[in-house]
């Protein structure tokens, strides 16, 4: 958890080094990506492992890096938080997307898991049009735009349930 800290603080030091070789829309990502096999986290799982962590020995990263994910969970229940979680990534994993202007079977693919974790942090309990989600998360353009509404539609209604006391 804290190695993914440390590159992001490194990348906000060193932004202009990284534009050649990283591409968000493309999913490139620099090389600690792949050396390290780090996998993104959405707020909600981070806020997880930060509970499980509490009581612990709490440095000032740890109590920042808390203070700010308390701000942006979707709620503050941890067990709700948990299932929240977990059910957003597993029906994320699963679903297989049709690739834009690709014809055939072969063109299912699975969201990166960059793209679910961003889908589960900026998807809040409304309606959004495909154009603000394409916006947000550019690589999702390779896609239908049925498809990506479809993303969308399983992590607003997990929200939705969370709101309703799932």
């Amino acid at each position: 958890f804290f190695h993914l800290i440390i590159i992001y603080s490194k990348r906000m030091n060193n932004s202009m080094l990284y534009d050649d070789e990283e591409n968000l829309a493309h999913l490139q990502f620099g090389d600690e990506f792949f050396a390290t096999k780090i996998q993104s986290l959405s707020n909600d799982e981070i806020f997880c492992l930060l509970e499980q962590q509490k009581g612990k020995a709490m440095t000032e990263a740890f109590e920042m890096t808390s203070a700010y994910i308390n701000r942006l969970v979707t709620t503050k229940i941890p067990d709700d938080t948990k299932l929240l979680a977990v059910e957003i990534r597993k029906q994320l994993e699963s679903l297989q997307l049709r690739k834009r202007g690709v014809v055939g079977e072969s063109n299912k693919t699975p969201l990166h898991h960059y793209e679910i974790s961003s889908l589960a942090n900026l998807i809040r309990d409304e309606e959004y049009a495909i154009e603000e989600v394409l916006s947000w998360i550019p690589s999702l353009s390779r896609f239908e735009d049925e498809d990506v509404l479809a993303a969308v539609a399983i992590v607003t209604d997990a929200k939705e349930r969370i709101g309703e006391g799932i």
